[in-house]
């Protein structure tokens, strides 16, 4: 007995005839699908799934490209993102980098300091000038400050304003175009001379010759040529002289001198102004040579001669001052300056002297044209000071 199994084709009811599948009917669906629409004849790729099924699942596959493209892209902006975001970080890490090499670099240089970069000549030390105060002004007493700037105007303390207004006009003027040359300016009133003679710090017979002294003109011969004589100071000027300008620079380390002349304003020889000097600092070409400085000849000349035995004892002084700058020991030490008295501001003036009596007619040092240069004042400066005093005269200060 036979037993059938599923790969067996079906028997025909004629064995003698094959089977055959029947063909449709031509209708609506034959025509539907040769159109286009209407369910379609079967296809084995497509699983046996309707039109609608296949626009549906095109639709999904479409979606799902889609958001694969979508996806690229992202992963594209967050990849150049990291980028320009690494690039950003590693130039802040090379500028730190950089910057903390540069800066050891500069350290290393500065503390072992190489003679290829540090073979320079130092600056020149410090110029200490001094001046000196009217004899009834303490600016302690008269001028008392609050935050080391300002002071209380009053009626009483209008000398005291008018020479500190002075003294800060002359500060101004010796720092013009001195280049790298710092000038110090002191004042000096009456209870620093007090200090002075409590200390006794030129001697005794300074300290004799000041007290027995009645004229004030030679108490302030005595304070200026001993403050030079023990290099408190390497200048000094008097209160009547008020600076306008320098002339540092062409002094080249020589020292400055007044030559005095007369009222019609030839230059006259044989005396100095005892009102204005700065001591030089040229080195002595023979230190072997046993010469005192300019300023102790002076001071023991001021003991030497008291007032009484002298007839008239500024144009003395101013002799034997002239004596001993021109002598051979200090020849080409200094430079000569000219006097001249007018009214108006001659050029190349550094300084002005003026009488308290008569302040239209002042006497001016004037660097001789010999010395070359230019002794221009300086325009902004000038106005500046001018403007400050026409403020204050406004305000009633001065």
């Amino acid at each position: 007995m036979e037993t059938k199994t599923s790969e067996d084709p079906p028997k025909s009811p004629n064995p003698k005839e094959p089977t055959r599948r029947r063909k449709p009917a031509p209708g609506r669906g034959a025509k539907a699908a040769a159109a286009g629409r209407g369910p379609r004849p079967h296809n084995p790729s497509d699983g046996g799934m309707t039109s609608q099924q296949l626009r549906q699942r095109r639709a999904r596959v479409l979606q799902d490209k889609q958001k694969e493209e979508n996806g690229q892209k992202q992963w594209q902006e967050i990849a150049e993102q990291g980028k320009e975001r690494r690039s950003y970080y590693m130039t802040k890490f090379y500028i730190v980098i950089i910057s903390a090499i540069i800066v050891t670099v500069v350290a290393v240089l500065n503390y072992t300091r190489p003679a290829l970069l540090y073979n320079r000549q130092p600056p020149p030390p410090p110029l200490f000038l001094a001046t000196r105060y009217p004899r009834d002004v303490i600016m302690d007493r008269d001028l008392p400050r609050f935050f080391h700037s300002y002071s209380i105007a009053t009626a009483h303390n209008l000398p005291a304003r008018n020479a500190a207004i002075q003294f800060a006009n002359s500060r101004n003027a010796l720092q013009l175009r001195t280049g790298n040359l710092r000038v110090i300016l002191k004042g000096w009133d009456t209870s620093h001379v007090d200090l002075l003679l409590e200390r006794n710090l030129c001697g005794r017979q300074f300290e004799r010759a000041y007290t027995n002294s009645s004229s004030p003109e030679r108490q302030d011969d005595l304070l200026m040529w001993c403050l030079l004589a023990t290099e408190i100071t390497e200048g000094f000027f008097m209160e009547s002289v008020e600076m306008i300008n320098n002339a540092f620079t062409l002094a080249r380390k020589r020292g400055m001198l007044v030559r005095k002349s007369s009222d019609g304003g030839s230059s006259t020889r044989g005396r100095i102004s005892n009102a204005y000097y700065i001591h030089p600092r040229l080195p002595e070409e023979d230190p072997d040579t046993i010469n005192p400085p300019l300023p102790s000849q002076m001071l023991w000349w001021l003991h030497e001669h008291p007032e009484s035995s002298l007839e008239d004892p500024t144009a003395a002084f101013q002799q034997a001052l002239y004596d001993v700058a021109f002598s051979e020991a200090h020849q080409g030490r200094y430079m000569v300056l000219d006097e001249i008295c007018q009214e108006t501001q001659p050029k190349r003036a550094i300084a002005k002297q003026c009488s308290k009596e008569t302040t239209d007619r002042c006497c001016y040092f004037v660097v001789p044209e010999s010395e070359g240069g230019r002794i221009d004042e300086d325009a902004e400066a000038q106005e500046k000071i001018l403007a400050q005093r026409s403020s204050l005269e406004e305000e009633g200060l001065i």
